[in-house]
């Protein structure tokens, strides 16, 4: 019964936890938020231009390139962190008493080393590329995990509206940073803004 239970909690192909512990996880971290007054933050992954991958080589070849991110990222989590696939090419990362500048950190270290990672099909290297967003609590106030899930996604999407291949935390009101500390929103990406007292 119990090895059933772990099958159904995890993806059969990565063999992380699925959305469903995603969200169980996000719902407790966040009430502890509450009630003590720590931080946590929440990182969205993709790995980029996934469908080439599966187009060019094949499916077999996606599946093998979604495996290796999953152990990379495995890997690297710490005991507390919760690492779960989130879906299609997206994977989830909740960082319990972490707040935006570590977490973006976190996800900066994945990214490099998904980068260097020796993914070969068929004796062809194939370079794999991830982007990533990030958002914490209770640097940006919300009113429920999800949205902070929903803010994470968003600076997601701006990476990838970037170029892909880099990580941005989402610091509220369209504004994004990257590792670099500098700055952008949807009105003016080329400019750079004074740090926030976030980070003072």
């Amino acid at each position: 019964r119990a090895l059933l239970d772990r099958e159904a909690r995890h993806d059969p192909l990565t063999g992380l936890p699925e959305r469903r512990s995603l969200e169980r996880q996000l719902d407790r971290v966040f009430a502890d938020c509450l009630e003590d007054g720590s931080s946590m933050a929440v990182v969205m992954c993709d790995l980029d231009r996934f469908k080439r991958i599966n187009d060019r080589i094949g499916h077999a070849a996606g599946d093998q390139a979604l495996i290796a991110i999953a152990r990379l990222m495995e890997d690297h989590r710490r005991e507390t962190d919760l690492c779960c696939r989130y879906g299609g090419e997206e994977f989830a990362l909740v960082l319990e008493r972490t707040d935006g500048e570590t977490a973006l950190r976190v996800a900066e270290r994945l990214r490099a080393a998904v980068q260097q990672l020796a993914f070969v099909v068929r004796d062809r290297k194939v370079p794999l590329r991830i982007s990533a967003g990030v958002a914490a609590f209770p640097e940006i106030q919300v009113k429920s995990p999800q949205d902070l899930l929903t803010l994470a996604d968003d600076a997601l999407y701006e990476a990838k509206r970037q170029g892909r291949n880099r990580c941005l935390l989402n610091v509220g009101r369209n504004r994004f940073v990257d590792v670099d500390g500098d700055f952008t929103d949807d009105d003016d990406p080329q400019q750079k803004l004074e740090v926030p007292t976030l980070f003072g």
